[in-house]
């Protein structure tokens, strides 16, 4: 749930011009992103609506998100601690064998309630779109991410989670096969997807935020 400050002011921001040759790039994308879920049409009123941002990344393809500079001023701060390595350190204490997966969709994974849709509302010139799942570029998207993957992964033994990066260790193969069982099915039974491709599996050691 997206929080906003005392007296925060709702704004409209004017639309941004998009250039001919991105534009069907950018309707597919976005009717790609409605048929995941991750975005709706609005069509009702909205005092909120931020001008649209992309970026294309490196195989042609764009990211879109919204200019989050007005929105962000707005929002309501709740830091979550992200452990620092010498809280860590003890976790890993004796463990031998380590494998490191990678969130999948990261910050999509988060559902938006229906009053936090309408705030993330944003301009196009197809019209106006939501987010229903947490954008990418909002100050307190980190934080509410961090705090979901703490209560998807809490009460696991040997798993450990720093933004999408997750670790899980044991003190020998079949401490670590257990703890990785006990992740996979905690992933299946909330929703949970990880990035295959990104995925490293039972070695003696791992970089992890520079440990390990």
């Amino acid at each position: 749930k997206l929080i906003l400050k005392e007296g925060a002011n709702p704004f409209i921001d004017p639309s941004r011009k998009c250039s001919i040759h991105i534009k069907d790039k950018l309707h597919n994308e976005l009717n790609k992103l409605v048929n995941q879920g991750v975005l709706r049409k609005v069509k009702e009123h909205t005092d909120w609506c931020s001008s649209l941002a992309f970026s294309t990344k490196k195989d042609g393809s764009l990211q879109i998100c919204l200019d989050p500079q007005k929105l962000n001023a707005s929002l309501k701060r709740c830091p979550h601690k992200i452990p620092t390595l010498e809280e860590l350190n003890p976790k890993f204490a004796n463990a031998k064998v380590f494998s490191k997966l990678d969130a999948k969709a990261r910050y999509w994974s988060i559902h938006l309630d229906e009053e936090s849709h309408i705030l993330t509302t944003f301009r196009t010139p197809f019209g106006r779109y939501c987010w229903r799942r947490l954008p990418f570029g909002l100050s307190v998207s980190q934080d509410l991410f961090q705090a979901k993957m703490d209560q998807i992964l809490e009460g696991l033994h040997g798993v450990i989670s720093i933004a999408d990066d997750v670790a899980v260790c044991g003190v020998d193969e079949e401490d670590h096969d257990r703890n990785l069982i006990s992740l996979m099915e905690r992933a299946t039974e909330t929703g949970l997807v990880f990035n295959s491709e990104k995925c490293i599996i039972k070695q003696q050691s791992i970089s992890f935020f520079g440990n390990l």
